[in-house]
């Protein structure tokens, strides 16, 4: 496995494991620097953490001892692992579920490139099966954050469905913005959490009563000065700006929002504008008379 390229090692715990080692093969300072092919005066800066050991040394250390770059770096795989994951910025969550540690472990040996079973994984592939026994603990913490949200959207339906249908398309939102933000919210950060259930509640009120004040798709579409229906249907898909908010009207009927930020909505935003653009052709073919005839006055 490659030595790890994020963590960096501590130069007072490097400098308790080369004295253990150097205990251990009962050397003296000037017959173990001798072997590493460094003055005693060097050897005794490592030994003394008042400099950091480097790779080349690292690499001797590790063959005269018999122990993994890693342990002379880090210590025991258990540390190790648990040096990467609080180097991510997860320590509150290891502080509630200490276990992981153990079971990330556990999971790691699969990852060996054996006879170099002394060598520890490194730490992208330990942040990937940490991950892994994280996010279900994480979402329900978001869940148990945002409850006080959940049970209140209910009063304010912009989705289509139940009370239930409400709450569960609220979170799945919030759940959504939570995991675009990648690890810049975590476990513990109850206050980042609501800000970001907050923000979408108050969203989502706001639309809902932007929603009732809407009459019809007439009174959407109607001009001061333009009684006719198409010629504005027209008009607005010209532009992607027009499509997008025929589209997102269009969804409200329905009480469902529409998410702009994926290939999916361009795609359907595209449709719309060559649907404009075949509009465009028929009302440039038709006269209003014969376009009269097509939308009739209630």
């Amino acid at each position: 496995m490659s030595s790890n390229i994020m963590l960096k090692p501590k130069k007072d715990l490097v400098a308790v494991r080369l004295n253990e080692i150097r205990d251990e093969l009962g050397l003296s300072i000037a017959a173990m620097a001798e072997k590493l092919g460094i003055s005693k005066s060097t050897l005794n800066s490592y030994l003394r953490a008042i400099a950091m050991p480097p790779e080349e040394i690292i690499y001797k250390v590790s063959i005269m001892s018999g122990k993994s770059i890693e342990w002379v770096k880090f210590g025991e795989e258990f540390d190790y692992i648990r040096q990467v994951i609080e180097f991510e910025g997860f320590s509150h969550f290891l502080e509630d579920y200490p276990d992981i540690i153990d079971k990330v472990l556990e999971a790691c040996q699969e990852y060996k490139v054996f006879p170099i079973e002394n060598r520890y994984v490194n730490d992208i592939i330990v942040m990937q099966i940490f991950h892994q026994f994280y996010y279900p603990i994480f979402e329900k913490y978001i869940d148990k954050v945002i409850k006080i949200y959940v049970d209140e959207i209910h009063k304010y339906p912009i989705y289509f469905g139940d009370d239930e249908s409400q709450r569960f398309k609220y979170s799945n939102r919030v759940h959504m913005e939570i995991g675009g933000m990648k690890d810049q919210v975590k476990y513990g950060e109850k206050e980042k959490i609501l800000h970001v259930a907050e923000t979408e509640f108050k969203n989502r009120v706001d639309s809902y009563f932007r929603n009732s004040k809407k009459k019809s798709i007439k009174d959407f579409f109607k001009k001061d000065n333009e009684s006719s229906f198409f010629p504005d249907f027209h008009e607005k898909l010209k532009d992607r700006d027009g499509a997008k908010e025929i589209i997102k009207y269009l969804a409200n009927i329905y009480k469902e929002d529409f998410n702009i930020n994926n290939e999916v909505s361009d795609e359907i935003l595209e449709a719309f504008q060559e649907l404009g653009l075949n509009l465009e052709k028929i009302y440039s073919k038709h006269s209003k008379k014969e376009l009269k005839k097509v939308f009739t006055k209630e």
